[in-house]
């Protein structure tokens, strides 16, 4: 009797429920099914909106494409001439305008290619697929790096430093002025980069700074540091070219006085090899006089004789002077050579740092030594293990090296593959190393390059017929257990 009570119990609620307004079992089902039609509706008519966008954008033909760069002489714009002075078949448009705009009109399909050094924004990349376009991964093309570089064989005292120490070391209102506030050797600090116009110093502004593109400016750092044209004048200042030449003038001068300090013991000194040698010679001739004596061997033409013999005594004082002047000569030179040596350590002492790119500092790595770098940056990362980095081909390809920024090639993915764009990428790709050059940019790998021939479909030459089955390795020098010790956060110190 009570199970049956439980049933009606049961059913009579049910229906009040039902009477209720509330959905039982089925209603929610149904309730579902209709949430996700529209759902399904909605997402139907935003992608045919999309593709009504996108068929309303221009278009162009297979082999024609237009092309935005930032400068002039930007590299993109460079391979377009190229080709175009080649008779190519292709046809192309270029178009210098800032990121932001190149951008803008990439989102809206004026132009099909973009040259730029930084990463599309997440309101860029949304206007983008709202026409309908798909920006997706970037071709990267070359990277701008920057390389911290001290002398080649002087020690600092360490060979590692954070991107927040280096921020300590350059930024506006720096105390640091000698290295041992940092944590290494007692050598004082001193430092000259390119102009920040450069793509290296941007680089800087963009990874130890945090400062977009283009806004890094001279007020970020600080005001000591000496900024020149020509990375060639920072290799002679990072190497003390004018340490050195400054060295030699003083050698020059201490070799002066040296010689005047010691001219009354040089002189007393020839004196005695010019007398020593006369009286060689005189009692040569006295013991040849009283041999011609005991022989009774008269002398037919005394006049001649003793010319002979003054001749004889004066070659010989003359060879005497040779004799002093050598010596002289050599002391002087000794002792230019000890007072050079003795001060050449303080003059390569001074803890000189330049920011070079990547191909200049391996052009000239015998004479300068780059400082890796540890990518923690004192915002958020400090309780990570020291990591240094040092730069290489291998690292700035793998976007390990933290001074380093891509050179990208944005574009929509069905535009990418188009003939033009192709032919484009795929002459850049193979002209790569020379291209760079210009840009002080470091080249794409073998490997890299290989990579985006694939993506977009571009043959991938065949390796030299010598290289066929082979592997290359890039050994990366050791890297040190951890930073040195320092009493600045975030300057070579442990976390």
């Amino acid at each position: 009797m009570s199970v049956l009570r439980h049933v009606l119990a049961c059913t009579a609620t049910a229906l009040v429920l039902a009477g209720c307004g509330i959905s039982t079992g089925s209603d929610v089902i149904r309730g579902d099914r209709a949430a996700a039609e529209q759902r399904e509706e909605a997402a139907r008519e935003r992608l045919a909106a999309e593709q009504q966008r996108r068929s309303s954008l221009p278009s162009r033909p297979d082999g024609s494409a237009e092309v935005s760069v930032s400068g002039e002489q930007s590299l993109l714009k460079r391979a377009v001439e190229a080709l175009q002075s080649r008779n190519s078949s292709m046809s192309y448009g270029v178009r210098v305008q800032p990121a932001d705009s190149g951008f803008e009109d990439l989102c809206a399909g004026r132009i099909d290619l973009l040259q730029t050094s930084r990463p599309i924004s997440r309101d860029e990349l949304a206007r983008c697929r709202a026409n309908g376009l798909s920006v997706g991964s970037p071709v990267t093309i070359g990277f701008t790096t920057a390389i911290v570089v001290t002398r080649n064989r002087v020690d600092l005292g360490g060979d590692c430093m954070t991107v927040a120490g280096l921020q300590q070391l350059l930024r506006r209102g720096s105390t640091i002025r000698n290295w041992q506030d940092v944590g290494f050797a007692d050598k004082p600090f001193g430092a000259m980069t390119l102009p920040l116009s450069s793509g290296v110093m941007q680089t800087i502004g963009r990874v130890v700074f945090d400062k977009p593109i283009g806004e890094f400016l001279a007020s970020d750092l600080r005001g000591d540091l000496r900024t020149v044209d020509g990375e060639s004048r920072i290799g002679s200042y990072v190497s003390g070219d004018d340490l050195v030449a400054l060295l030699d003038r003083r050698v020059a001068a201490y070799r002066t006085s040296y010689a005047q300090r010691r001219r009354s013991e040089f002189a007393a000194t020839r004196r005695r090899l010019v007398n020593e040698a006369s009286r060689r010679v005189v009692a040569q001739i006295g013991r040849e006089n009283r041999a011609r004596s005991r022989r009774k061997e008269a002398v037919r033409d005394p006049e001649g004789l003793r010319r002979r013999n003054a001749q004889r005594v004066a070659a010989a004082q003359r060879s005497a002077n040779r004799v002093a002047d050598r010596q002289e000569r050599v002391a002087v030179a000794r002792a230019a050579r000890q007072f050079r040596n003795q001060n050449l350590a303080e003059t390569l002492a001074p803890g000189r740092l330049g920011i070079v790119s990547y191909p200049y500092y391996e052009a000239h790595a015998d004479m300068l030594r780059p400082l890796e770098v540890d990518p923690r940056d004192g915002r958020g990362r400090d309780s990570e293990a020291p990591n240094c980095r040092f730069p290489s081909q291998a690292t700035i390809n793998a976007q390990s090296y933290p001074l380093a920024r891509g050179v990208y090639v944005y574009g929509d993915d069905r535009r990418l593959t188009s003939v033009a764009a192709r032919t484009l990428i795929a002459y850049v790709l193979d002209e790569n190393a020379t291209l760079v050059q210009r840009d002080e940019l470091t080249p794409l790998s073998t490997a890299s390059a290989n990579r985006v021939r694939r993506r977009l479909r571009i043959a991938v030459p065949d390796p030299p017929s010598g290289d066929r089955g082979t592997t290359t390795t890039t050994t990366t020098p050791a890297q040190p257990s951890s930073p040195p010790s320092s009493g600045v956060p975030g300057i070579g110190a442990a976390p």
